[in-house]
């Protein structure tokens, strides 16, 4: 089985959410064991997730997190990733 890989943390509420929903699917077409999902939460500054995400601004300050993140997911050999994306909250 392949390992799902995940770049959270733009808002770790959103991540909890997407994680709860991939497993309630996956469950759905897999009844004998849930998916390996590794999940590589970025530690964004708070004034720059606020800014990003509640507020749509400045979403470029995240790209060198994002890098970061698919880096990492790449070198600990995950070949299929989903990305968590950025959600704006009204």
């Amino acid at each position: 089985m392949k390992t799902i890989g995940i770049i959270g943390g733009l808002g770790p509420e959103t991540t909890s959410e997407f994680y709860l929903e991939l497993i309630f699917s996956c469950k759905k077409f897999n009844r004998v064991s849930y998916p390996p999902i590794l999940i590589n939460s970025i530690p964004l500054p708070f004034e720059v997730e606020k800014n990003a995400i509640a507020e749509g601004l400045g979403e470029e300050k995240c790209l060198p997190y994002l890098i970061d993140a698919a880096k990492s997911l790449e070198n600990s050999e995950l070949r299929n990733s989903a990305t968590s994306l950025f959600h704006r909250h009204d």
